[in-house]
């Protein structure tokens, strides 16, 4: 669970092998992938928060240092009408990167 999220998606295919061999794999209550996708979905919605935050403290150039978690660099900002969205790398079970709408849309 402690794995970043590229190395848990390389990593769980020969997890779930070797935990399908032992004799214990009956007793598993979950499928480790979905509580993995879970948690990720947290971190990932707790840190497009805390970077909503401090961009809304701080103005827009705030947004370069609001590092994503799952990728490479920050967050994708982008100002819209009243408001601005933050986007992470990481997708959403629609396939979409995970989406944080900060704003009044009706402002203007």
């Amino acid at each position: 669970m402690s794995l970043p999220y590229g190395q848990f998606q390389q990593a769980y295919a020969p997890m779930l092998a070797r935990m399908k061999a032992g004799p214990a794999y009956p007793l598993v209550p979950a499928d480790f992938s979905r509580v993995y996708q879970q948690n990720a979905y947290a971190r990932a919605r707790m840190s497009l928060f805390r970077a909503a935050i401090v961009i809304v403290r701080d103005g827009a150039d705030a947004a370069k240092a609001a590092k994503d978690p799952f990728g490479d660099g920050p967050f994708t900002y982008r100002a819209v009408p009243g408001g601005f969205e933050l986007n992470s790398r990481l997708q959403g079970k629609d396939g979409q990167p995970l989406t944080l709408k900060v704003g009044n849309p009706k402002a203007n």
